[in-house]
């Protein structure tokens, strides 16, 4: 059904869209049994480079990684459980995969007017991942607390 540039173009809108696209290959995750920061390195899809599969977040994300804390060696993240850079907040909960993305998210909540290019010389694939952001993570009641948040991550880091 093609439905042009009419006002019916937004008639079936995505839902979890922040859920939905590629991750990237190295995942910064919180260890299941110390709850220490950990490097999780994704297995490669060989149809799409430097990520894996596109389907739903919340799955189990295959890899391997081990925590350097208690040596927990782990082969699968439950994604977002398992994020370390989380939060939750008026609407649901943010996440990014690495700090890398956790500068995206910073750069984004400071500002709308950033040109593309700025996020692109960050991480190849930021537009993808800030296009798939929900509105109550880009909205400006939850800016400051997102904000406040990643300056926490950074000073920790």
């Amino acid at each position: 059904m093609y439905l042009g540039r009419s006002n019916y173009r937004n008639r079936y809108p995505i839902d979890h869209r922040y859920e939905y696209y590629p991750w990237p290959s190295v995942i910064v995750a919180e260890c299941s049994r110390c709850r220490a920061k950990f490097e999780f390195m994704t297995v490669a899809n060989p149809g799409y480079p430097g990520v894996v599969y596109r389907q739903s977040v919340p799955k189990e994300i295959l890899g391997r990684g081990s925590c350097t804390q208690c040596s927990n060696v782990s082969s699968s993240l439950r994604w977002p459980d398992q994020a370390f850079y989380k939060k939750a907040i008026r609407g649901g909960t943010v996440w990014a995969w690495n700090e890398d993305y956790l500068e995206i998210l910073r750069l984004r909540a400071l500002s709308s007017s950033h040109s593309d290019l700025s996020y692109l010389k960050i991480v190849p694939g930021a537009l993808f991942y800030l296009a798939r952001l929900p509105k109550f993570v880009v909205s400006k009641a939850n800016r400051s607390s997102i904000i406040n948040w990643i300056e926490k991550m950074r000073e920790k880091a």
